[in-house]
């Protein structure tokens, strides 16, 4: 078989534009050949490749494919212009499907993508340099692509490089704004006091996606403050316990005279927060246990969710793994959406490689919960 035709850290689930080069696509074999609907459902597995992990890839799995096409479980349709719709996948080494074409694109967005976190790498330390008058040498693009520095021969120093450490004496470091200059260790610990910005914000992407509401983008550095601050007194069980109520209120998810709907901004606010926690904004649907939604149970083996409890805990089998679906065939978990499978791949890289599970996005339309059963 090929190697794989881009890495596999190619993610370019942030860019929402993949190039269609028209007089390419106009005069090609496909297009000439192929019955339309097998042209359509092509075009729609090249923008559904674009977006997975590695770009430019996508699953050998007959099941995820027909439902990428667009056309749910209907495989007897799929099957019919599987050839068509298909023309130009390779099967590589590492058991995906991939796109010469598609993934030639892929390459060249992502070569620009890691130029510009050079760039503002290099940006980042040239302001350091003006604001403290030090000298720290900007890496090539090659040394930031291996993740060193130039002229390092020993572990940097324990600061980020950005304020002085060094604060004049009966003054404390600065603890607001880009340049700090704390330990490294200390900005970890505070990223985690009370709970963890980034969970609360990927558990807020999961919920505005299951309900429709709309979804966060960025964890900007407003978010981040204002999602400490309101971790800061309950944790991530009182940010449950708002998201639980915000679900439970028709109002905040569209049912009013101005079709608002809540955003993460308006959980983050420390007014809206403790209301939801109260119950202001309606939360008579979560009176009663038996008005409760049904807990989402895993579908696959009870061995191997046990595996993921082991890894990662209990809450993260709950957050992430339960609401998959298992394909034991190809022994897959079909997250759902793209969102949740680029979080699982993030946080159970290793063992999904131990353990030969992979891990897929559902169709975009196919959010919904499931039981016991598959």
């Amino acid at each position: 078989m090929t190697a794989p035709l881009t890495p596999t850290d190619c993610d370019l689930q942030d860019f929402p534009f993949m190039p269609l080069h028209v007089a390419r696509l106009r005069d090609s074999d496909l297009a000439a050949e192929e019955h339309p609907e097998a042209c359509w459902y092509a075009v729609m597995l090249w923008s559904a490749a674009w977006h997975q992990l590695p770009a430019g890839s996508l699953p050998d799995n007959e099941t995820i494919l027909a439902r990428l096409c667009g056309l749910g479980r209907d495989l007897k349709t799929f099957r019919k212009h599987r050839a068509g719709a298909m023309r130009g996948f390779v099967l590589c080494d590492d058991g995906r499907l991939y796109h010469p074409i598609v993934a030639e694109q892929a390459l060249a967005a992502w070569e620009s993508k890691k130029q510009q976190r050079w760039r503002s790498e290099c940006a980042r330390i040239k302001k350091s340099n003006q604001r403290n008058g030090s000298d720290i040498p900007a890496p090539t693009y090659e040394q930031f692509l291996a993740g060193t520095s130039p002229g390092q021969t020993e572990p940097g120093p324990a600061f980020v490089p950005e304020d002085s450490a060094l604060c004049p004496e009966g003054q404390q470091v600065q603890e607001t704004g880009t340049g700090t200059g704390r330990l490294k260790k200390d900005a970890d610990a505070s990223s985690v006091a009370g709970g963890d910005p980034r969970q609360a914000f990927d558990e807020w992407n999961l919920l505005a996606v299951r309900i429709g509401l709309p979804v966060a983008k960025d964890l900007t550095e407003a978010r981040r403050k204002a999602l400490k601050a309101r971790l800061s007194a309950g944790g991530m069980a009182a940010w449950r316990e708002a998201l639980l109520a915000l679900e439970a209120s028709p109002m905040c998810r569209g049912d009013n005279d101005r079709n608002w709907r809540a955003d993460i901004d308006f959980v983050c606010q420390a007014k809206s927060f403790q209301r939801l926690r109260e119950g202001f904004y309606g939360t008579g649907a979560m009176a009663s246990a038996g008005s409760m939604p049904a807990p989402v149970v895993f579908d696959g083996p009870a061995g191997l969710r046990a595996q993921v409890v082991a890894e990662q805990g209990e809450d993260f089998a709950k957050a992430w793994i339960d609401p998959c679906r298992w394909d034991q065939g190809s022994r897959t978990l079909i997250a759902r959406n793209a969102f949740a499978e680029a979080r699982i791949r993030r946080d159970l890289g290793g063992w999904l490689t131990r353990c030969r599970v992979n891990v897929e996005a559902s169709a975009a339309n196919d959010h919904h919960h499931h039981g016991a059963a598959a």
